[in-house]
């Protein structure tokens, strides 16, 4: 007997294999804006993976997936620079990723 039966499929079959991440700077008044809410904003975009809020020259690290760079570009033009609180940005493209050890930690 068959009791449960799924299909899982990868970024790939789905159309999905762009892979970057982009990182951000928060412009904001302190007190009126707060970060958490901006991440939770970008957080709700459909091509985000996820975001940390970090230390150093930039405020939040955005992971993504695309198409294409066409949609990586309509999706940071249209969608993440739209967002009350989100300044500057730079992107990193990702060619090749390798899971560590701690993987089976996450």
């Amino acid at each position: 007997m068959v009791r449960r039966f799924t299909v899982e499929l990868g970024k790939e079959e789905l159309g999905w294999s762009l892979h970057a991440f982009i990182l951000a700077n928060w412009v904001g008044e302190r007190g009126q804006t707060d970060r958490r809410e901006v991440a939770q904003e970008i957080c709700g975009m459909p091509f985000v993976v996820g975001c940390h809020i970090v230390t150093g020259q930039w405020d939040f690290i955005v992971e993504v997936l695309a198409r294409n760079m066409e949609d990586l570009g309509d999706s940071i033009l249209d969608g993440l620079s739209a967002v009350p609180g989100v300044g500057h940005t730079q992107t990193l493209v990702s060619f090749y990723n390798y899971d560590g050890e701690a993987k089976a930690l996450s």
